[in-house]
């Protein structure tokens, strides 16, 4: 192959490699921009979560304490 034809390779080559390094890095950005977006649905949902939890447990300390007064009540 002469030389010149084997620059021309070289430089199509590289404009193919360009080409897909290109096309890897919008695919990197996609999914790191989706990733994104599902850790903010899974904090939301945490943050859901944990509230509900302090919830229930309002709701278990009142019980025990309503409990509680029931008891003493029926006790006098």
């Amino acid at each position: 192959v002469p030389q010149e034809f084997d620059c021309v390779l070289d430089t199509e080559t590289d404009n193919r490699v360009s080409d897909e390094i290109l096309k890897y890095q919008k695919e990197i950005q996609k999914i790191s921009y989706l990733l994104r977006e599902k850790n903010l649905v899974i904090n939301k949902l945490m943050i859901a979560l944990s509230n509900q939890t302090q919830e229930m447990i309002n709701l278990e300390k009142a019980y025990h304490a309503l409990r509680q007064h029931i008891i003493a009540t029926k006790s006098k």
